[in-house]
Parts: structure tokens; C-alpha cells; sequence
């Protein structure tokens, strides 16, 4: 299965056989990928599940805050609904080149839970997320709401999701971002 989720061709090991030149000494074998592919799959569509009620869940509130930023609103008045979510660690914007603009907002439920070890990385003032896959697709598909699968956050050791959407404004372009907590 992780091989799966990697999108591995290949590997290695002797779970299934030993490795062998003649081919015709495996026919024999029972090899369970049917099986392993339709695990795969059931997987596979209960995180695609996941992900659309994420995105019913908070499309909403997400198109709320960057009406509010289009409207002049300061990053914490326009993400205040947001950042009363439970899920809701942190919101940010950046620059289509990937400089983030102003300072981190964190939730106040996240900050009471927060490893003191990450506190220096916490605020990415200025810090460049071009290399971001989130910010990446929201630059290809603007005023689309994009969600990544769940990753290691390097800001808090813990799986999140990334919500981003790059929009326009009378003062230029922005990609409003915001992680929200996947354990």
C-alpha cells in the first residue's frame, strides 16, 4: 500500500516472491494484488471523501475571509470566522512569487497546544513558499479553491491539509492560504 501511495513501479523485498530470472517458476504463485489494488482503492476513495466534505465544510468560510481582504479588511478581522474553527491552525498570504505578506495568524486553540520547539518558526514573515505544491496549483487555477492532500507540516510537526486560492485585488494579486489541523 505505501508503495501505492508513493506511485512506486517498483520494489523490492520478499513479500510476494523470492526474486527469480524464469518467469515460469511464479505462475504457480498466489499473488495478491486484486486484492491489494481494490484496498488501494477503497482508500483511495474514502480520502477523495474526506477531502469534498472538507471542502463543503469550508469553502464558505474560506470565500468569506478573502472577500474580506479584497474589501480592505486586515488579514485577523477578515479570517475571524475562520480562525474560530476547531480544525483552523493558521491562515497566512502570500505574493504570487511566494513571499509571505504580514505575519502568521494562529488560532488560539492551536497556540495553547503548540510544541515550544517550533516557536522560532512559528511567524514566516517574509519567509518565500514558492517551492509549495499549494501555492503552485492556486497560481494555475486562480479564484479556484485548492486543497492539498494531508502533509508533515514543517511549521508544527503535525499532518495538515493546506486550503489556497490565489484572487485579485485593485492593489494586485494574492494567495490567501490556510492549514488546518488532519490528526
Amino acid at each position: 500500500m505505501i508503495a501505492m501511495e508513493c506511485d512506486a513501479d517498483f520494489v523490492q523485498g520478499y513479500l510476494f516472491a523470492h526474486p527469480e530470472t524464469d518467469f515460469h517458476r511464479l505462475e504457480g504463485l498466489n499473488m495478491p494484488f486484486d486484492r491489494l489494488f481494490e484496498k488501494y482503492k477503497y482508500a483511495a476513495a474514502a480520502r477523495e471523501s474526506e477531502l469534498r466534505t472538507l471542502y463543503e465544510r469550508y469553502a464558505g468560510l474560506f470565500q468569506q475571509a478573502i472577500s474580506r481582504i479584497v474589501s480592505e479588511k486586515n488579514l485577523q478581522e477578515a479570517c475571524s470566522d475562520l480562525m474560530k474553527d476547531e480544525k483552523t491552525v493558521r491562515c497566512y498570504l502570500l505574493l504570487p512569487n511566494g513571499i509571505q505578506i504580514g505575519h502568521t495568524l494562529v488560532s488560539e486553540s492551536y497556540r495553547n497546544k503548540a510544541d515550544i520547539r517550533f516557536k522560532p518558526i512559528s511567524d514566516a514573515q517574509n519567509a518565500d513558499w514558492f517551492r509549495r505544491h499549494y501555492l503552485r496549483r492556486a497560481m494555475m487555477h486562480p479564484n479556484q479553491l485548492q486543497i492539498t492532500r494531508p502533509y508533515l507540516s514543517i511549521a508544527g510537526a503535525h499532518l495538515c491539509v493546506t486550503l489556497s486560492m490565489m484572487f485579485s485585488t485593485p492593489s494586485g494579486s494574492f494567495v490567501f492560504c490556510c492549514d488546518l489541523n488532519w490528526e
